[in-house]
């Protein structure tokens, strides 16, 4: 049997999950890749910070989430001395990450030598790439006590949990950024690329829409399958309603899925996956020219939705070449 080349397109907070489900469901001679947002990058006391990059190394790393037990010592300092803001805490180890990274950026090398040098520490066989090597950012206008603030995704997370309402999304640096080397490949050369059920504004949007990555996945030959950030009227734990209403959707699998829309048209499903008590929402998404099927959809316990996923990939196939 041929191995299979699978791309996820993942973010850091549910990406990292899904993403050792589908771990789980591969051969070891199964190829993974992994294309993470960046959108959610920054600058921080002159470091570079790439929350999604390295929430998704810890997992992909032999340790995972059972390595050293963190500890906080140079962000207790920064705490004393009231620097280091109250929307983001490094760990020591995140710490020391971002210092190598920041090493490599300032040294001339870019975002994805960067982080094959951080990858390379560690020996492992995935692939892990940003999608772009350029910086983009995501704000957010988000409605507190009263007051419109504008802050990061991260931010929003870090003090809001993803509760406060939104009003606006931006991406900042869409329109000049270009996918990192290997992102198109990875794409192109797939037998299926698999999108996490996560937001689809902040978490999700920045990789469909950056110019070339969006075009490579509508010509693929690869189906794309996703599955969906919401049961019922909820999102699933790291997505949030706030987000979604703030980019104007309802709250519901029908409603995303519709948001990422179909190739049979414009849009970049294949194929979508809802939870087994959606199962009255499957004709409203087989409508949009999209497949649908059902599955457990638990952030929690990811193994089941890989799985559905790559078998709803299979009896899909791939599609001929445009």
């Amino acid at each position: 049997m041929e191995p299979v080349r699978v791309t996820v397109l993942a973010d850091g907070r549910v990406g990292p999950r899904f993403i050792a489900g589908v771990q789980a469901c591969l051969g070891a001679r199964d190829r993974l890749t992994v294309i993470a947002n960046t959108a959610d990058d920054h600058w921080f006391l002159g470091l570079r910070i790439c929350p999604d990059l390295d929430e998704i190394m810890t997992t992909l790393s032999p340790h995972g989430l059972e390595g050293p037990v963190e500890t906080w010592n140079a962000q207790d300092v920064l705490t004393a001395h009231g620097t280091g803001g109250r929307s983001l805490r490094l760990s020591d180890r995140a710490l020391a990450t971002c210092l190598v990274r920041t090493d490599a950026l300032r040294s001339g090398k870019t975002l994805t030598q960067a982080t094959r040098r951080l990858m390379d520490r560690w020996e492992l066989s995935t692939e892990l790439l940003p999608m772009s090597d350029d910086e983009l950012q995501t704000r957010l206008r988000v409605e507190v006590g009263g007051h419109s603030r504008v802050m990061s995704h991260a931010e929003y997370w870090e003090r809001h949990q993803g509760l406060a309402p939104v009003t606006d999304v931006r991406l900042h640096g869409l329109e000049i950024a270009n996918p990192a080397p290997g992102v198109m490949r990875a794409v192109m050369e797939a037998d299926v690329v698999l999108l996490p059920p996560a937001d689809p504004a902040a978490a999700m949007g920045p990789l469909v829409r950056l110019a070339g990555l969006g075009a490579a996945l509508r010509t693929t030959t690869a189906p794309i399958i996703g599955v969906s950030p919401v049961v019922g009227k909820a999102a699933v734990p790291g997505a949030s309603d706030e987000l979604m209403v703030g980019l104007g959707l309802d709250v519901g699998a029908p409603a995303v899925a519709a948001h990422y829309g179909s190739r049979r048209s414009t849009g970049v499903l294949d194929g979508w996956l809802v939870d087994s008590s959606d199962l009255d929402r499957v004709r409203a998404v087989e409508e949009l020219g999209v497949e649908c099927r059902t599955t457990t959809i638990d952030v929690h316990h990811p193994e089941t939705m890989a799985r559905d996923a790559l078998q709803l990939a299979a009896a899909i196939g791939h599609r001929p070449e445009r």
